[in-house]
C-alpha cells in the first residue's frame, strides 16, 4: 500500500486521501495520481494512498474476498483485504482530515458522505457535491444489530480516531467526469484545510443535507421493482423490491433512494432510503 506525503514550510493539519479502497472504482486513484504531478502545500501534511486496494483494482473488482470498506472494525487477517487492515489502520491514525475519493454504480451528480457532528459536516459541505448524505453509520448498525462495529469503513474508523472525515463520491465508476470532480474535491479539501492557499473549486449550489434513515438489505432471491436512481423519489409504502417469492420490500417513509445497487449479492445492501 504504496503512501506519498507532502509537507508544507508552515505548521498546520494532516490531511490523508484515499483512492481505490473498491477495485471498480478507478476514478479516486487516478484523480490522486493526477494531482500529485504538479502538488505542493503551503502548510500542514498531506498523505496520498491512491491504490489502497491494489490486487482489487487490477482485477477491477469491487474487492477480492471482502469489502475493505466494512471491516475495519475487525480483526480477521484471512482475506485478502483483511490483510489490509492493519496498515490501512495506521495511516488512517495519523489523520486531522480525511477525504477517501469512491464512485457508484447508479451513476449521477457526485455527493459526499459526511456526519452529524460540525466540524465533518461542514468540511463535507465544502466539496463540489449535490448532496450531503449523514446519518449511514447508525442505519446500518441498526440492519445489523448482530455484528461488532457493523460497516466500519475509513471514515467511521478516522473518525473514532479524532480525525474529520468525509466520502467523496465522485459519479458513476466510467464516467469520464468522474476524475475530474476527484481532483476537484482534492482542491476543496485543501482549501478547506488551509494545506493549499490558493486553491479553488467551484460548485453552482450549495448541497442539500439529506439523512439516511433505511438500509435496505438483500435478503433472499429478487429483484429491483423498477430501474432505480441515485436520489429518485419513493413514498411511504412504495414497493423497493419483489423477491422470488411474491413478497416484496417497501419503503417504510417518504424519501429518496440512495446508491442503489440491482446485483447486489444476498445478505448485503442493495440500495438506502434517505430524507
Amino acid at each position: 500500500m504504496e503512501q506519498f506525503t507532502f509537507t508544507g514550510d508552515a505548521a498546520g493539519p494532516t490531511l490523508v486521501i484515499l483512492g481505490g479502497v473498491h477495485g471498480n472504482e478507478p476514478c479516486g486513484s487516478e484523480a490522486i495520481m493526477r494531482m500529485m504531478d504538479d502538488l505542493r502545500i503551503d502548510a500542514g501534511t498531506l498523505i496520498c494512498v491512491p491504490r489502497v486496494n491494489e490486487l482489487a483494482l487490477e482485477r477491477n473488482v469491487r474487492f477480492v474476498d471482502a469489502n475493505l470498506n466494512r471491516i475495519l472494525g475487525e480483526s480477521d487477517t484471512s482475506t485478502h483485504e483483511g490483510k489490509l487492515v492493519p496498515e490501512l489502520q495506521r495511516i488512517l491514525k495519523q489523520a486531522d482530515y480525511l477525504l477517501d475519493l469512491h464512485s457508484y454504480t447508479a451513476g449521477g451528480p457526485p455527493f459526499a458522505f459526511g456526519a452529524e457532528d460540525e466540524k465533518s459536516l461542514t468540511f463535507a459541505k465544502a466539496l463540489p457535491a449535490e448532496a450531503v448524505i449523514t446519518g449511514w453509520s447508525e442505519c446500518y448498525a441498526k440492519a445489523h444489530p448482530d455484528k461488532k462495529d457493523p460497516g466500519m469503513g475509513t471514515t467511521e474508523f478516522a473518525r473514532a480516531h479524532g480525525a474529520v472525515a468525509a466520502t467523496y463520491e465522485c459519479g458513476q465508476h466510467e464516467d469520464p467526469r468522474a476524475m475530474e470532480y476527484g481532483c476537484s474535491a482534492i482542491r476543496a479539501a485543501l482549501a478547506h484545510t488551509g494545506l493549499l492557499k490558493d486553491a479553488t473549486s467551484y460548485w453552482e449550489d450549495a448541497p442539500r443535507h439529506i439523512r439516511m434513515q433505511n438500509v435496505f438489505v438483500k435478503e433472499k432471491a429478487g429483484r429491483h421493482s423498477r430501474l432505480w436512481k441515485h436520489l429518485d423519489t419513493i413514498g411511504a409504502g412504495e414497493v423497493f423490491a419483489v423477491y422470488d417469492d411474491g413478497s416484496e420490500q417497501v419503503a417504510p417513509s417518504d424519501g429518496v433512494v440512495i446508491l442503489p445497487f440491482p446485483e447486489a449479492r444476498v445478505g448485503i445492501e442493495w440500495g438506502y432510503l434517505g430524507v
